[in-house]
């Protein structure tokens, strides 16, 4: 079987999407062939059954003095709702003219979280007998997605939470976690009562809470160090950066900035824990990212309270309920409590690895296809 795939970006160093690099890699080993088109690509290195197609966004990039941080912040851009017009059309016609001289090459196509794309060729893939698969895990949904919904066969999500939970053509799928690369590094020394946090530094990760907690922990000398990675919000940040100016002038808190996906297991396995505060229902990889890695993660979402002891998992994401679970995790035997981890480090492996993810795609597209 022959597959499309339609993504925002191929770039294996990217610092938000390169993780997607590694997918396409996987999947190639169940799939004869595989076309991607993509808004944009930059450093890429597939298999041979692997064709990537650009739409030229990178050219864009090139040519204006964009920089990188603004760049990866907007890295969830689709060609439609963060384009100029002109640009808009030209994203538009290239994208059509490949599906159209492709369609001969792919069986089936698999959208990777923009449901635009189904939008403009949904439906001349459903004339032609094409499979169309979406991958959409937002726990709330959007215009596109409602209007794309009819020419969909199957929609992928990872969270039980999530809005295309409800349609009949769900599937929920494992989260794709590279567990070759995400995994326990017992000759890595961890930072005593160390606290780590990755993902966008915007007010939907409630850093600034954990700021709060991780500041009334220092002083009482219950937390050392807070490790903070990711791409900024300047406006959110800048104010947090003021805030907490003496704890980060004294090495207490860092900001690292963005980091490529292969860089951060090391970030993980060296802390004590990690910390995400993403709202009930979000099925956050990097929370599965933690927990291969050997590290326990504090949690808001709900989605994980069947995946990780319930002692991990808030009830709300306030300072204070966030400052005393951190006090009993950093506080604990760390013998007993890793040993802990050792087993859902197994679950991660068996139940949300890539491995599985793959094999698990190309059963749903083969099922699709013999029917």
């Amino acid at each position: 079987m022959k597959l499309l795939i339609i993504t925002q970006t191929v770039d294996r160093e990217h610092p938000i999407l390169g993780f997607f690099h590694r997918w396409i890699e996987e999947f190639s080993k169940h799939f004869e062939h595989i076309h991607v088109i993509a808004l944009q690509a930059g450093e890429y290195d597939l298999p041979q059954n692997v064709t990537v197609h650009s739409l030229g966004k990178e050219q864009k990039h090139t040519n204006t003095n964009a920089t990188t941080d603004t760049m990866i912040y907007h890295s969830k851009t689709t060609m439609i709702n963060h384009s100029g017009f002109g640009e808009r059309v030209a994203y538009v016609g290239r994208f059509l003219r490949l599906a159209w001289r492709l369609r001969r090459q792919y069986d089936a196509v698999f959208v990777h979280m923009n449901p635009e794309y189904i939008v403009l060729a949904g439906w001349f893939w459903r004339l032609t007998g094409k499979k169309i698969g979406l991958w959409y895990n937002h726990t709330v949904g959007s215009f596109w997605l409602k209007v794309a919904q009819p020419f969909t066969n199957i929609v992928f999500h990872t969270s039980p939470y999530a809005y295309t939970a409800r349609y009949n053509t769900a599937q929920r799928m494992p989260a794709g976690i590279d567990t070759d690369v995400f995994k326990p590094y017992p000759e890595v020394k961890k930072i005593p009562k160390s606290i780590y946090f990755q993902g966008r530094i915007t007010p939907a990760k409630r850093v600034h809470v954990l700021l709060e907690a991780f500041a009334e922990l220092y002083e009482k000398g219950e937390a050392s160090l807070l490790t903070i990675v990711g791409p900024e919000d300047e406006k959110y940040t800048k104010p947090l950066r003021e805030q907490y100016a003496l704890l980060i002038a004294r090495g207490a808190i860092i900001f690292k900035g963005p980091m490529l996906n292969t860089e951060t297991p090391i970030l993980y396995a060296v802390h004590s824990v990690s910390v995400n505060l993403t709202d009930k229902g979000n099925y956050d990889k990097t929370v599965l990212e933690s927990l291969a890695c050997g590290t326990p993660c504090v949690v808001a979402s709900d989605a994980f309270k069947d995946f990780i002891t319930s002692s991990l998992v808030l009830n709300q994401p306030s300072r204070e309920e966030l400052e005393s679970t951190l006090h009993r995790v950093l506080n604990r035997d760390g013998g007993g409590l890793y040993e802990e981890m050792y087993g859902i480090h197994e679950k991660v492996v068996c139940q949300e690895s890539l491995a599985v993810l793959g094999s698990s795609l190309y059963t749903v597209y083969a099922t699709l296809h013999g029917s």
